[in-house]
């Protein structure tokens, strides 16, 4: 038996052609252990993200925080969280996050409780292209940590395997429905086309909680301002007093101190070097004893050394610069800048130099120093580290008058 038997052939084209303008009517809703999966995934997500956005608020804030999963120099979400490159324009990532998830929860939550196709056509897509670009941002962010902060965070990428898993289970409740993944992505184009202004409307609903997460996360902790704390001090004629915790194996250390040296020449501006080798030999805070930095704990104090012969600055360029890190280079190199070897190795040793040292040690932990370089002005903790800007001021103050 013939299909469309009486039906005319010009009739069945048309018919055929208008299923291809409108899209699909069928139902589009997400199957029910998919859905559940999905909105789980993002209550998770949400919950991790409001816990990072927490800890970066109390490590700004010269708080304890972050210390889960500070195991190391190279596993470390204190210097992740605390570092510049965790917030986009003074918006946290993690607070980006927040709203991601709650939105994406949203959407699978609407994919579960409906029978028949409304605008979004089909949730599971929008989930898919949502979590495959949320995947895509891990990446890079991953990248970003390993290779410019020089650490990882172990509760950031629980949100980066939160972001493959969702969209692994997007794509699965895709290929649950009739239509291919490719058909799906093309029908659900095509309807938002048709329903543009409800896909306006939609969007700006999602937009307006994502304007209160940035005015919310710019306006809740305060930041230390460089050039206004420069102006205060020239204003005042009195030192502005610039600490810096620092590791002479650590590479931005090395450009913050490259960075800082026209600083130095300024008289109303002191810079003190305050150490926080990352080797567990002097530091309880790195607890991966075969990791970290070694001979960091030595150099530290053979920098202490010179400084007690005058010559921390230059003995200091030079450590920065891949000095030695064990002991009798560390000596070598002081007779070499013309101090006075016998007692600089005495000073190596002695029970006076590891008193200093763990004195910035402690203080460190009890700033909840995490990684380096980490700077105070006037005891405030900066945000990061300064930027070119904040040195030009830094350079400038008290110079005009």
């Amino acid at each position: 038996m013939r299909r469309n038997a009486g039906m005319p052939r010009h009739a069945t084209r048309e018919s055929r052609r208008s299923r291809r303008a409108e899209p699909s009517r069928v139902p589009t809703g997400i199957a029910h252990g998919h859905g559940v999966a999905l909105t789980a995934i993002a209550v998770v997500g949400a919950a991790m993200s409001l816990y990072l956005t927490y800890v970066r608020g109390l490590l700004l804030a010269g708080a304890d925080g972050g210390g889960l999963c500070a195991v190391g120099p190279w596993v470390n979400c204190g210097a992740v969280l605390g570092s510049p490159y965790a917030s986009a324009a003074g918006v946290p990532l993690s607070a980006l996050g927040l709203w991601f998830y709650a939105v994406m929860g949203t959407v699978a939550l609407s994919g579960l409780r409906r029978s028949r196709g409304r605008f979004p056509r089909s949730p599971a897509v929008v989930l898919f292209v949502a979590y495959a670009l949320a995947t895509g941002i891990s990446l890079i962010v991953a990248v970003v940590s390993v290779a410019f902060i020089g650490s990882f965070c172990l509760l950031c990428a629980s949100l980066y395997v939160l972001n493959l898993t969702g969209l692994i289970l997007a794509w699965r409740a895709v290929r649950a429905t009739s239509d291919t993944l490719s058909q799906a992505l093309a029908t659900e184009r095509s309807y938002w086309k048709i329903h543009r202004q409800l896909a306006i409307g939609y969007a700006a609903a999602a937009l307006v909680p994502l304007a209160l997460v940035i005015v919310v996360s710019r306006a809740s902790w305060a930041k230390v301002d460089v050039c206004e704390a420069a102006a205060a001090a020239s204003r005042d004629q009195r030192p502005l007093r610039l600490s810096v915790f620092s590791d002479f194996q650590c590479s931005h250390c090395q450009e913050l101190h490259r960075a800082l040296q026209p600083v130095r020449d300024n008289p109303l501006v002191q810079v003190v070097l305050r150490h926080y080798p990352l080797e567990a030999e002097c530091n309880p805070r790195v607890r991966l004893r075969l990791g970290g930095h070694r001979g960091a704990c030595l150099q530290a104090r053979a920098a202490i050394c010179a400084e007690g012969q005058g010559r921390l600055r230059e003995y200091g360029d030079r450590l920065f610069d891949a000095g030695p890190a064990d002991g009798p280079g560390l000596v070598a190199l002081a007779r070499s800048m013309g101090m006075d070897g016998t007692r600089f190795a005495s000073c190596l040793g002695s029970t006076e130099t590891t008193q200093v040292l763990d004195r910035d040690v402690n203080a460190a932990i009890a700033e909840n120093v995490r990684g380096t370089p980490t700077v105070f002005i006037d005891g405030r903790r900066l945000t990061g580290v300064p930027s070119t800007e904040d040195i030009g001021c830094l350079v400038a103050a008290g110079r005009s008058r």
